[in-house]
């Protein structure tokens, strides 16, 4: 049996020939770049006029195509709609085809049943393009289907564990609403009442949000993420002493595990993967938040020991915090 990569690149090449000859005579041949992530499949098919036109009349061949064009994940049709139609080099005719399909399915599979209208001696080349790479591959009215490589393998848990180390660590807004917490401590028993609070809110959501029960739009979640760090400034600046704050941050936890959830959403996972993948990244940010809070703690109890910081530094600290989430408010509202 001949090696995938050379299997690959003999297709390549062939595509290269083909299209070549395509080019010059725009009769039999068509191609498609296909790319799935999340729970979106996007592809570009592109035809000659005439094969498009074989499909149906100039106005509802491309709808022909696009209702011809089987996408399902795990034996779900994905909902299609028809994006743009713009004309190729030469004789061609661009479509650009979009495609809903159940979030985190393990098995993507896509008939072109319209190969079948355009006769046994068409053929049509393809690319499809994944996390581990982009193969190529042949379809024509007798093998129409093919499979999307929605996902590349899951990352080992040290990869996972280390990818949420780094995101609660790079991420600035985190790490000062952890600093608004921290500010407005009094004793170490509130410190391990708030950490715990934070830890189960956002824990939730995470889960909530990876596991495809409920995941709200980033265009809330990351304003709301900064109304948070502003709310923690401002009381903690108010009042001398802050009551019921453990519940309040296990609420303000679930709105930043959705803001979590965004970077273990990006690298599509397959479904089978996804428990351990949520247990090791969130293993990760934990361990990222110990890295920060830790540290802190003997700073924050020397700092109380000025009598300057309890009566004026900690009051200027936690209006630094209500300004950061005041500006990143208005930013985040600006860019929506």
């Amino acid at each position: 049996m001949l090696p995938r990569a050379l299997v690959s690149s003999l297709v390549a090449l062939a595509c290269a020939m083909v299209s070549a000859h395509a080019s010059a005579h725009a009769v039999g041949v068509s191609r498609s770049v296909w790319q799935a992530g999340g729970a979106h499949v996007a592809a570009t098919v592109t035809l000659a006029s005439a094969d498009l036109a074989a499909l149906g009349s100039a106005a509802s061949a491309p709808g022909a195509l696009l209702d011809a064009t089987v996408v399902s994940a795990d034996g779900v049709r994905c909902a299609g709609t028809l994006v743009s139609e713009t004309s190729d080099d030469g004789d061609g005719v661009a479509l650009a085809l979009a495609f809903a399909c159940p979030p985190l399915a393990d098995a993507t599979t896509v008939d072109l049943a319209w190969l079948a209208r355009l006769g046994g001696s068409h053929r049509h080349f393809l690319r499809v393009a994944s996390a581990a790479g982009a193969r190529d591959d042949l379809a024509f009215a007798a093998s129409p289907t093919f499979v999307l490589e929605r996902a590349g393998p899951a990352p080992r848990a040290r990869a996972l564990v280390e990818m949420g180390l780094s995101h609660i660590l790079e991420g600035a807004d985190h790490l000062v609403f952890l600093a608004g917490l921290l500010l407005g401590a009094r004793r170490l028993r509130d410190v391990a009442l708030l950490v715990t609070a934070f830890t189960l809110g956002h824990s939730a959501s995470l889960a909530l949000a990876t596991l495809g029960v409920f995941a709200p739009s980033a265009r809330w979640v990351e304003p709301l993420i900064a109304l948070s760090i502003a709310w923690i400034g401002v009381e903690n600046a108010l009042r001398a002493v802050v009551r019921g704050r453990p519940a309040l941050t296990g609420l303000f936890g679930l709105v930043h595990g959705f803001g979590f959830a965004g970077g273990l959403a990006a690298i599509h996972l397959p479904r089978a993967a996804v428990p351990g993948a949520l247990f090791a990244f969130n293993v990760g940010i934990e361990v990222g938040q110990l890295a920060v809070v830790l540290p802190a703690l003997p700073l924050l109890w020397l700092a109380r020991s000025s009598t300057w910081f309890s009566t004026r530094g900690a009051r200027l600290a936690s209006l630094g915090v209500a300004a950061a989430g005041v500006v990143w408010f208005a930013l985040r509202v600006a860019a929506r």
